[in-house]
């Protein structure tokens, strides 16, 4: 059983958003091999594809949870939820109930989902085990008839081991007010936390090189950067924002994000921040 573990620990160390015959899926980095192996099963009936999902461990089959959304009169989409030791599967296969074919379209790792069936949506979070990163996953999976869309895909700094951070928590991709603005001062600063203080956390300074700062990395001139929120403290103003880290003239964070699509949330002082 541990063996099995980490083999799929190690599958889930990187993701794609791929095309996989006419639709687009997300699935972890080493797609090919899962692709390949799920290409060897013959999924006539539904029995059949609960009988591969649920092949790793007979202790578990009581624990998975299965969604259906119907996307098109002719599309549905099946959705296991599987717990798995500290960290939890989520499988998604697209059934054309016209030819009987069962597609695999989502295949990640997680730590805890919630649904929105309205619009069938599902939001994972993602963490680390064992303390190997302070950053927090957020992925938003919208399903169609296309297959998989990303709503949101970000990370955050999370608490660990009491690490200062701040973040908007009631911030909604359905209903919140989203502006933008230019950053006008080379390698502006990014912080996990909206102050100019020095903290006293090494462990902090051991994940991100931060040097007694909330520092996590430095965003280029003329970046153009999503503002979710702002807040007053300190005798300024401070800009929740969402950046893409290729904009970034020096990056201590994004080694710390769950797939090469994601983007960061983080606090920036509004004061070279020209609005939109």
């Amino acid at each position: 059983m541990q063996n099995i573990n980490r083999i799929l620990f190690s599958l889930l160390l990187g993701f794609s958003t791929v095309s996989y015959g006419q639709y687009n899926t997300y699935i972890e980095s080493s797609d090919e091999i899962i692709f390949n192996k799920i290409e060897e099963q013959n999924f006539e009936t539904e029995v059949d594809l609960d009988q591969y999902v649920l092949r790793w461990d007979d202790e578990k089959k009581e624990d998975y949870t299965k969604i259906y959304m119907n996307l098109t009169p002719e599309i549905k989409a099946i959705v296991y939820l599987y717990p798995w030791g500290e960290t939890n599967f989520i499988y998604t296969f697209y059934l054309d109930k016209k030819s009987n074919d069962y597609t695999p379209v989502l295949f990640t790792n997680y730590s805890s989902s919630e649904i929105e069936a309205r619009q069938k949506d599902i939001t994972l979070t993602q963490n680390r085990c064992c303390g190997e990163s302070v950053v927090r996953g957020k992925l938003t999976i919208h399903f169609n008839e296309e297959g998989i869309s990303f709503i949101e895909n970000y990370g955050v700094v999370d608490s660990y081991n009491n690490v200062k951070h701040f973040e908007v928590p009631d911030y909604s991709p359905y209903y919140s007010t989203v502006k933008w603005g230019i950053i006008q001062n080379e390698g502006y600063n990014l912080r996990s936390y909206p102050s100019m203080e020095k903290h006293q956390d090494e462990d902090f300074n051991s994940f991100f090189n931060a040097n007694g700062e909330y520092t996590i990395a430095k965003i280029k001139k003329n970046t153009r950067v999503k503002i979710l929120d702002t807040v007053d403290l300190e005798d300024r103003t401070w800009l929740y924002v969402e950046v893409n880290p290729e904009n970034f003239s020096e990056d201590n964070v994004s080694a710390y994000l769950y797939n090469s699509d994601q983007n960061i949330r983080a606090w920036i002082s509004a004061n070279f921040v020209t609005l939109e």
